[in-house]
């Protein structure tokens, strides 16, 4: 009788034991899954900087340019527009502006040639505005792309001549679209040459530069 429940409990023990040893336990998550999660949360934060930098941009520009009879579309701020021949004047009267200027009947074959033709341009239509412009000295430059496109940046001063006797930041991208030369140029025209101006027409323009397509 006593060797029965002898039995009887290690039989009981023995089960106990194996029960315990049955239960699941939560698995420990691999190096790849541990991969996965990271690269899914860093992906989360670039698409939600993507979204906020696109909301900052879409507050700099409110309209959208087409050259004429071409296709390039350039989002534009949302200053006094004023058309000058070949090129469109976005600007705040004596304080700052930004201009977009093209050459329709000449074909630039690299981006310093379409440098050259859309300055030409450029200085023309400016000719009644802030007393002309004399010269542009570009202290800064270089090729470099933007979405695809090969984009001669560049930044220096404008001298103004006769109303300003001071010169004026600019900052500027020249480009081949639709074969033909293409310019977007801002400056600070206010006497005080603020950074906080300056630092407006850098982002307005470099955003510019970014939204140039050929679709709406």
């Amino acid at each position: 009788m006593k060797n029965r429940v002898v039995s009887l409990l290690v039989v009981m023990t023995m089960a106990f034991l194996g029960g315990c040893g049955n239960q699941e336990k939560t698995p420990e998550p691999t190096q790849e899954q541990t991969e996965q999660e990271k690269t899914s949360t860093e992906e989360t934060a670039r698409e939600e900087t993507q979204k906020e930098t696109e909301g900052q941009k879409s507050s700099l520009l409110t309209g959208t340019y087409k050259v004429p009879l071409k296709d390039i579309y350039i989002d534009t701020p949302n200053y006094h527009e004023v058309e000058e021949g070949y090129m469109q004047i976005f600007t705040v009267p004596d304080t700052k502006y930004v201009a977009i200027s093209t050459q329709r009947k000449k074909s630039p074959t690299n981006v310093t040639e379409a440098h050259e033709m859309a300055t030409e341009i450029f200085i023309k239509g400016m000719s009644s505005h802030d007393g002309g412009v004399n010269s542009i000295n570009i202290t800064e430059d270089e090729v470099i792309d933007v979405n695809g496109i090969e984009v001669y940046s560049f930044e220096g001063t404008i001298n103004y001549g006769r109303v300003n006797i001071h010169d004026g930041w600019a900052k500027g991208y020249s480009f081949i679209m639709d074969g033909i030369p293409c310019q977007i140029i801002g400056s600070v025209t206010d006497d005080s040459q603020s950074q906080e101006l300056i630092d407006e027409i850098d982002e307005i323009v470099t955003a510019m530069m970014e939204s140039v397509r050929s679709e709406e």
